[in-house]
């Protein structure tokens, strides 16, 4: 396809590094990585690139043009390969932007929801939507489904780290997971199994054993592997000891290298990061009282257009 025939269907050829992707996009960006990308960039050597990424004009700001609404696979595995990227480029707001990425989401079946729970939270954060019932409306969702994903964002940090992928956290587990850690009967049960596990040192758990552990609680917490870590310098002698057991975290040390100058240094430092960490765990757990949407409709079908990219030759960015 030529350029004129890109232009007549409203597409462009856009340098990727030229591009951002948009604050509000909704896939983890710790996850955007050569191997979590190796089908696209596979798909990019052998076929080109076959669907185009939406995109919105910016005023030139840093060498910035575009900002990419969804495709952020793509503009990675462009960038990868050094060739230029298929965008379709509309000047949309942010509340369309919104809607054309859940369609696209949607269709594409490949965003979990784990990140589409966590994206609704800080929606509602910055300010985009002023309630679960507002991003209801827009997307056309059920006042259930919002609920759920919503949850998702609850679960306490100690939670989320305990499983090895949050992307695999289904969305019935992100719900009684988030009931128990809201209920005071049965918090620091289901945190304490939580923290064992991210200590874990036995054999890798999958992800619906990891589930059942934390249910479990602490019957679980004293049954998980977990083996004592020493600490060394970069000299690689040994500085101290951490050690579990059940419930406990016991550090230790040689007197010798802790005398009390050293100790008030190491009380007052673990009393900041303790306190810090608390304030921060129960920052995410604000529950968001507004009512949900009591309504449901369909948005309107997305384009589906299958557009192929020309030869890879002709998209080469010139160096």
């Amino acid at each position: 396809m030529s350029s004129t025939d890109y232009a007549e269907n409203g597409l462009v050829l856009v340098n990727p590094f030229e591009c951002r992707m948009w604050d509000c996009h909704d896939r983890l960006q710790e996850f955007l990585t050569e191997e979590s990308c190796r089908e696209v960039i596979d798909s990019f050597i052998k076929q080109g690139q076959k669907m185009p990424v939406l995109a919105r004009p910016l005023q030139a700001r840093e060498g910035v043009k575009y900002e990419i609404i969804y495709g952020a696979r793509r503009l990675f595995a462009a960038r990868h390969l050094n060739v230029k990227l298929l965008a379709r480029v509309l000047d949309l707001d942010n509340r369309m932007a919104f809607i054309e990425m859940d369609i696209e989401n949607r269709l594409r079946c490949d965003i979990s929801s784990y990140e589409r729970g966590v994206s609704f939270r800080s929606w509602l954060r910055e300010g985009y939507f002023q309630s679960q019932e507002e991003i209801a409306k827009t997307l056309g969702l059920s006042k259930a489904q919002v609920c759920r994903l919503v949850k998702f964002s609850e679960l306490p940090a100690a939670i989320v780290s305990a499983f090895p992928d949050p992307r695999q956290i289904k969305e019935s587990w992100a719900v009684e997971l988030a009931e128990r850690c809201a209920s005071a009967a049965t918090r620091n049960a289901v945190l304490s199994a939580a923290k064992s596990l991210q200590h874990h040192n036995g054999a890798p758990l999958e992800s619906k054993q990891i589930y059942k552990l934390l249910l479990e609680g602490r019957r679980a917490a004293s049954r998980i592997s977990v083996k004592d870590q020493i600490v060394r310098s970069a000299e690689g002698r040994p500085l101290f000891r951490i050690c579990y057991r059940h419930n406990d975290l016991h550090v230790i040390m040689r007197r010798d290298v802790a005398p009390p100058r050293v100790m008030e240094s190491l009380v007052r430092l673990m009393k900041q990061v303790l306190v810090d960490a608390r304030v921060n765990d129960e920052r995410r757990h604000v529950n968001d009282s507004t009512p949900v949407c009591v309504e449901s409709r369909q948005p309107r079908p997305p384009h589906r257009e299958d557009f192929s990219m020309a030869a890879q030759e002709s998209t080469k960015i010139p160096s």
